[in-house]
């Protein structure tokens, strides 16, 4: 007789039952005996003793038949083979792109490779994590992801999923690590001085969030136009003798391209020089009286 056709299954499961059709001729009761390929030799399998056969769990491609054994001795004869393809284990591909950026931009793209085993085509679906679950990115169905801009250190992954029912994995995750929104510090130094002498020491406190570590540079307004200070470049700033009342302030520069902010303004207020009158000369004629007689 025949055997039901070959099939194709995942790694790791069982394949449909093998039905057998019974021979003809020879003379009845028939005996069965399902055997299967080891090598290049047919093996008999244990128990395998019907016209059908229901294999357990493969992890390997493998070949079947049907010995069919007549009684009164007219022989044994064998019905065709077939094969049951077993895919490869399913194992996931990964992904790239762990990475720090500035607050409100966008990261590069995340890029992932294949899964192995299984049976092709895969689908994609890009996961971010939110608290403890991991959601569907919607629209995210390729097998690479570019973000839009994040304002927070944001987790992805990407689940991969097999045809033929071979089951969903999932890729390791990445992390796009957000900076904070970088903000100014605070300067201070308003002060009076006397016409062409040193105010105290400008100070400033470091910035938050951005990326350290920071760059400074002091600034003086020159009429509405804000100009960096040759030189002062540190935290802190002493200007020289000033003969004008100036307004200073700190710009702030993170690293990693994160932007510049700038503290408030700091005003020296010199005072100006002192005036004196103008003193005049005044003659003034002694009165003498001549005595009467």
């Amino acid at each position: 007789g025949t055997i039901s056709e070959g099939q194709s299954i995942c790694y790791n499961t069982a394949p449909d039952q093998l039905t057998g059709t019974a021979p003809s001729g020879g003379n009845t009761p028939y005996k069965y005996q399902w055997q299967v390929l080891d090598g290049l030799n047919w093996q008999d399998i244990s128990g395998a003793t019907s016209l059908n056969y229901s294999p357990g769990n493969l992890t390997n491609t493998t070949q079947y038949r049907l010995a069919q054994t007549s009684a009164s001795d007219c022989g044994t004869v064998y019905t065709n083979s077939i094969t049951v393809t077993v895919y490869d284990n399913f194992i996931a591909g990964t992904i790239s792109g762990d990475q720090s950026i500035c607050y409100n931009t966008a990261p590069d793209e995340l890029s992932g490779t294949a899964p192995t085993g299984g049976n092709a085509p895969f689908t994609y679906q890009w996961q971010v994590l939110n608290g403890s679950d991991w959601q569907n990115i919607s629209g995210a169905t390729s097998i690479n992801y570019l973000p839009g801009n994040l304002t927070k250190t944001t987790q992805y992954r990407l689940a991969q999923t097999s045809s033929n029912a071979c089951g969903t994995v999932y890729t390791n995750s990445v992390t796009i690590t957000v900076y904070n929104e970088i903000t100014a510090g605070v300067a201070s130094g308003d002060q009076s001085v006397c016409y062409n002498s040193t105010p105290s020491q400008l100070s400033a406190t470091v910035p938050s969030g951005g990326s350290a570590p920071y760059g400074y540079q002091w600034q003086i307004l020159n009429g509405s136009n804000w100009q960096n200070i040759s030189g002062a470049t540190a935290q802190n700033y002493t200007p020289g003798s000033l003969t004008n009342t100036s307004k200073y302030r700190l710009a702030q520069t993170s690293a990693s391209g994160c932007g510049t902010v700038y503290t408030n303004e700091v005003t020296i207020t010199v005072y100006p020089l002192p005036t004196v009158d103008a003193i005049t000369n005044q003659i003034f004629c002694n009165s003498l009286e001549v005595p009467e007689y």
